[in-house]
């Protein structure tokens, strides 16, 4: 009887590498400028801001789609961020003004008193799935990659996780854990059957115990096998961490959330 002989693909995931710069171009923005998040979620945008400040905050929110025939994907919205908060807020996303208009709704336009026309990037559940877009510190922040997603089977060598996250306002980062790896090649009981299960791994991290707000973000590189000078990097979602002492007012639900 010939011997079967199975090779099985090992998943290598590590945390070896230090983070790569704060924010990538995608975020193009520094310290000092307007905190904020914004997702989609279906037709719906999502937005966030801080005012860690001691007086409220007029701020003025427009899509930024590059195309000014479709500008109008949502009307310009004003919203007045009290002291020491945070507020959420949701915006119907308008796209039957633009039946043609198939493309994502990349970035909006945030202004302030001292900023004009800040690019914020719109963020959506993908490979990497944060679940929140914001948290409180002193928290545990979970994000389930798909692994599968993320890298090809054919492709698959190497993934590196940052060993910690970086913070835009200079606070200090956090440890990332890898709490569990799933999937991959498996054996099927006892049998001589071998199944591929679409791998994928959940990542923890603590958020700092801090004071006002920041924007939290980390990365993934994929290396594939002796090809380090072709390795791939993927951003992670960019979070806004908010502090002990700012006020969490979710006017998504209409009912702003008390102190902690």
């Amino acid at each position: 009887m010939k011997k079967l002989i199975l090779f099985l693909v090992v998943l290598l995931v590590a945390a070896s590498i230090s983070p790569a710069a704060a924010f990538s171009p995608r975020r193009p923005t520094s310290p000092g400028d307007i905190l904020a998040v914004a997702w989609q979620d279906g037709e719906r945008l999502y937005v966030a801001i801080a005012n860690d400040g001691p007086s409220d905050e007029r701020f003025t929110i427009s899509p930024d789609t590059g195309n000014r025939a479709v500008h109008n994907l949502f009307r310009r919205q004003t919203l007045m961020v009290p002291r020491y908060s945070v507020l959420i807020e949701s915006i119907d996303i308008e796209r039957s003004r633009h039946p043609r208009w198939s493309n994502d709704l990349e970035f909006v336009l945030f202004e302030s008193r001292f900023i004009r026309g800040q690019q914020i990037p719109v963020q959506r559940q993908t490979a990497l799935d944060v679940g929140q877009f914001v948290a409180p510190s002193s928290s545990t922040l979970e994000v389930h990659v798909d692994i599968g997603e993320l890298v090809p089977l054919a492709d698959f060598y190497h993934l590196h996780v940052d060993d910690e996250y970086t913070l835009q306002e200079g606070w200090r980062g956090g440890r990332i854990d890898i709490v569990s790896v799933e999937g991959g090649f498996v054996r099927a009981g006892r049998s001589n059957e071998i199944t591929y299960e679409k791998p994928s791994m959940v990542l923890s991290m603590r958020t700092p115990t801090m004071r006002g707000a920041d924007l939290l973000t980390f990365g993934i590189t994929h290396v594939p096998e002796g090809r380090r000078v072709q390795e791939t990097r993927f951003d992670g979602p960019i979070v806004l961490v908010y502090g002990s002492n700012l006020q969490l007012l979710d006017y998504t639900s209409r009912i702003p959330r008390t102190r902690r």
